[in-house]
């Protein structure tokens, strides 16, 4: 049986999971869509639960378009199975 005390160092996937928290991602879905938004959480299955999310279709050069051209849908279940990429994004314009 394993000892869970807190002595043994955390999961890799769960400390890449806490330094993703409240930080700003980009999800590339199956269908062509893309959302940006701020990473809340996950659960079991694993969606990705994002908050401010904002949904775009790609330019031609694969780049994401200005933000006047963004949908805002707010707080959002990402489904695991329509996760094509994820990244984090920086805080530049």
């Amino acid at each position: 049986m394993a000892n869970n005390t807190g002595d043994s160092p955390p999961m890799l996937g769960q400390l890449r999971l806490k330094m993703w928290l409240n930080k700003p991602m980009k999800v590339a879905l199956s269908d062509g869509r893309t959302v940006v938004g701020t990473f809340l959480c996950t659960d079991c299955e694993p969606n990705i639960i994002l908050g401010n999310t904002r949904e775009f279709w790609l330019n031609a050069d694969g780049k994401l378009p200005p933000d006047d051209e963004a949908r805002c849908i707010g707080l959002t279940m990402v489904p695991a199975k329509h996760i094509v990429s994820i990244s984090t994004l920086d805080h530049q314009s």
